[in-house]
């Protein structure tokens, strides 16, 4: 896992509050990962781009005009490094499964023409209360947020907007 600065939220209401767009989505595609590396060939910086079909616009102020129908690509913090056999997980982010659904709340990145959840951590929720919302790993003993906080959230996710 990597290590990131993210923003920390305290309730679904200051989340919803600062971000452009809410939406419902199934993701249908990814594209490959993307991985830099510096001039000594260590990695500073990871993603992947998930393309996901809006099922429901519950907010939209991010001047994009977004209906439902349409496929819009996602900046997710997880990349699989095929060179080095690693997956790289952006503060215990999980990246969103093909076909499955989630709320996401999102702001636009005008300058990469992609949509950033509002945080690695707090801007996807699976609907599907089985699968996780972080990356779990045994070898991280502490987060820098609230876990708890974040599973709580997770179910008033689920509960509003499922």
């Amino acid at each position: 896992m990597v290590e990131a600065k993210i923003d920390e939220y305290q309730s679904l209401q200051s989340i919803e509050e600062n971000v452009a767009l809410i939406v419902k989505v199934k993701k249908v595609n990814e594209e490959e990962p993307i991985i830099w590396r510096n001039e000594q060939g260590n990695v500073y910086f990871v993603g992947t781009i998930g393309n996901v079909e809006v099922l429901k616009v519950y907010k939209d102020e991010s001047d994009q005009h977004i209906k439902i129908g349409n496929i819009l690509p996602i900046f997710e913090n997880e990349a699989y490094d095929e060179k080095e056999n690693t997956t790289y997980h952006v503060a215990g982010y999980q990246k969103m499964q093909v076909e499955n659904e989630y709320m996401l709340f999102l702001n636009y990145s005008d300058g990469d023409k992609w949509y950033v959840p509002c945080s690695a951590i707090w801007g996807k929720y699976p609907l599907n209360p089985q699968e996780n919302i972080l990356y779990h790993d045994s070898e991280i003993s502490t987060m820098s947020f609230d876990e708890n906080l974040v599973e709580k959230i997770g179910v008033e996710v689920i509960q509003k907007y499922q």
